[in-house]
């Protein structure tokens, strides 16, 4: 039973780390937006293709 609530544990924090980073992306990128960069610079930053 301890090894399922520590599992449930490290899940919850992988969750809220991969929410916490989602939330600085959408963030970046509505900066990058008000700053009028172009999308296709602001993805090349990102290390993102805009296929």
């Amino acid at each position: 039973m301890a090894a399922t609530r520590q599992s449930n544990a490290i899940g919850d924090v992988v969750r809220r780390i991969r929410k916490d980073n989602i939330s600085k992306i959408v963030a970046y990128a509505y900066e990058q937006a008000l700053a009028e960069k172009p999308l296709a610079d602001v993805l090349k930053q990102m290390k993102l293709d805009a296929a």
